[in-house]
């Protein structure tokens, strides 16, 4: 199989349309294809292997936290195991084994002989949770402001982007900490408009160069002679042609919030007991790891680890796919 590419390799389209796209299916050279931008768009990224695999990792590590109730029937991280399981509480902490079958299958912890796999579970569904809502968050707040600083320019410019140096500034991980001890401490809410509304700046700078650019475009100049209103240029007419960096950098904000949330769990200062999170997990773990109990950290720590890995690979898949200028052999 064939395709028709430009010098670069790869084929553009015009804004919101179709590509014809000649493919030479076998020996039917008459064969032809008609291949949507988005279609062009997954070709390129299902030939980056490990964005593949980063791409199913994630979707699994969504379903476990979904169906995280059918992993582990009868068994949540604050459920005491009945004692036909053949479990004594106050006890020690059970290696992993496939007897009990699944609760068992990642080890116990000490004292309430908790299942560490219900806790990974369940703590992935507010540790992801977190980590998607507040890099969607930070990337709307940070579209908007860098799109009506980009489109108009001025005074208007000059205010978003000086408001923007000053989030630029404010080191993040201290930052996190003071307001996680002013406020509702432990709240997943807090948590997600905490990581939301003080991470935008980057992404405000990234779209307004982008608009900067965009709106000098014939398409803009067009519009704005036909009558068309300032903010359905910005949202309507520019936003589709500068949403590739800004889907690359949420996805990679996303990796970024898993491992700032794990931090502040970690530290004592993000969600707070009976909520559990994969943070709070290493948490209770590190006294009882001196002792032996490896398990109780070794599992989550690998959660952590995949789903950084897995998000990371998405971010370069979708940054070599969007980008028309890198072609992908």
């Amino acid at each position: 199989m064939a395709s028709l590419y430009n010098e670069g390799g790869d084929v553009i389209s015009p804004l919101g349309g179709y590509i014809p796209v000649v493919v030479l299916d076998g020996e039917d050279e008459s064969n032809l294809q008609t291949l949507s931008q988005l279609q062009i768009y997954w070709r390129r990224f299902r030939s980056h292997r490990l964005a593949l695999i980063g791409l199913a990792t994630v979707v699994l590590l969504i379903l476990m936290a979904v169906f995280a109730p059918l992993i582990t029937p009868g068994v949540t991280p604050q459920t005491i195991p009945s004692q036909d399981l053949g479990v004594a509480l106050g006890g020690p902490a059970h290696p992993p084994t496939f007897e009990n079958f699944p609760w068992r299958l990642f080890g116990t912890t000490r004292l309430l002989n908790s299942s560490i796999l219900a806790e990974i579970t369940y703590g992935a569904r507010v540790s992801l949770l977190i980590s998607f809502s507040g890099a969607i968050i930070s990337s709307v707040v940070g579209t908007i402001l860098g799109g009506i600083s980009g489109y108009f320019g001025g005074w208007v410019d000059n205010l978003i982007m000086r408001i923007t140096d000053v989030f630029l500034t404010i080191p993040l991980l201290p930052l996190l900490i003071a307001l996680s001890t002013i406020y509702d401490q432990g709240s997943v809410g807090i948590l997600i408009l905490i990581f939301g509304i003080f991470t935008w700046a980057g992404t405000a700078r990234l779209v307004r160069a982008s608009y900067l650019s965009m709106r000098e475009q014939e398409f803009t100049e067009a519009a704005r002679a036909a009558g068309v209103n300032d903010m359905r240029i910005i949202f309507r007419h520019i936003l589709p042609n500068v949403l590739s960096p800004i889907i690359v950098v949420t996805t990679l904000s996303v990796a970024a919030f898993v491992t700032l949330e794990s931090t502040l769990d970690f530290l004592g200062l993000g969600v707070k007991p009976p909520t559990v999170s994969w943070g709070n997990i290493l948490t209770d773990a590190q006294i009882d790891v001196l002792v032996g109990d490896w398990w109780w950290v070794l599992f989550p720590g690998l959660f952590l680890v995949i789903t950084v890995l897995a998000v990371n690979f998405i971010g370069d898949g979708l940054r070599d796919a969007l980008d028309v200028r890198t072609r992908i052999d």
